[in-house]
């Protein structure tokens, strides 16, 4: 798929070539962000993601397999050059909060979201995240800024639209903390092009909770906005909400909704306008 988009390993940005070439040539399972950039590039993306949830599954069951008797293991310490995988995987998001505000031109100009996480069986330093903004998925549509708890490390553009963030936390998450640790991120849009009219998420597994909360600058106000959770991966025009998932019209623009018990799921909020968007010399 890769070769057939003329892409390069470096063009997949978030990863060394080395990290892409060992999952690649079958060496390692990579992780559904991943999958997800290879489907944007080409390819049935029923089809891929099918296949992968079923080589998720024999190689869980082959991990099994080799644990000892105790199911001990030595992990491997995280740091900024671990792959974006092995960092991911070393901690639990267990709730968030996302809050998307949209302006008078229909771009969602600014979100804000924040994490609560939960270190796995190892110290984690750093958090990964990705954002992308579907309709202008350029380089430096973008600005990201770290906000509570966290400070940036990096970030990378992938030729997809997706922007690669590294977060590293002010103090490491430990498996032994009482608390999950809570960190936050801003990030600004730069660009003119209107927004498509949806904002979802995906989640992992055991995700406690994730709130979505979608502001609008009166005038430029929804005729109608629903939720969505679904186990694939949908455009936003195939989603044809049920009367149950459509949320209660909002004066003040300010729509919200909570999903709880996620597991590798995508949720959000999607929307249709009143009307087309006339521009800044409407009468």
């Amino acid at each position: 798929m890769r070769e057939a988009a003329a892409r390069t390993m470096r063009d997949i940005g978030g990863y060394s070539s080395g990290h892409i070439s060992n999952v690649e040539n079958g060496h390692v399972m990579p992780s559904m962000e991943l999958v997800e950039t290879y489907a944007r590039i080409g390819g049935d993306r029923v089809r891929i993601i099918g296949a992968y949830e079923a080589a998720r599954r024999t190689t869980s069951t082959r991990r099994k397999d080799r644990q000892n008797p105790m199911g001990l293991t030595d992990p491997e310490p995280i740091t900024a050059e671990s792959p974006p995988d092995l960092i991911r995987g070393s901690y639990r998001v267990e709730d968030s909060e996302a809050y998307y505000f949209v302006d008078q031109k229909r771009i969602i100009r600014e979100q804000d979201v924040i994490y609560k996480i939960r270190a796995k069986d190892r110290d984690v330093p750093y958090f990964i995240s990705r954002r992308i903004y579907y309709s202008d998925p350029t380089l430096n549509a973008l600005s990201i800024t770290a906000g509570v708890g966290c400070q940036l490390a990096r970030t990378a553009h992938d030729l997809t639209g997706e922007e690669y963030i590294l977060l590293e936390l002010d103090a490491p998450a430990r498996p032994q903390d009482t608390a999950p640790q809570t960190i936050s991120l801003n990030v600004k849009v730069n660009s003119d092009v209107p927004s498509v009219p949806m904002v979802r998420y995906s989640s992992g597994p055991e995700t406690a909770r994730r709130a979505v909360r979608v502001k609008f600058s009166s005038p430029e106000l929804p005729s109608r906005v629903w939720w969505f959770r679904s186990s694939r991966l949908s455009p936003w025009a195939e989603i044809d909400p049920g009367p149950d998932q459509l949320l209660a019209r909002s004066p003040s623009g300010l729509y919200f909704w909570d999903f709880f018990d996620l597991e590798n799921e995508y949720v959000g909020l999607a929307w249709n306008w009143d009307g087309p968007y006339l521009g800044d010399d409407a009468g």
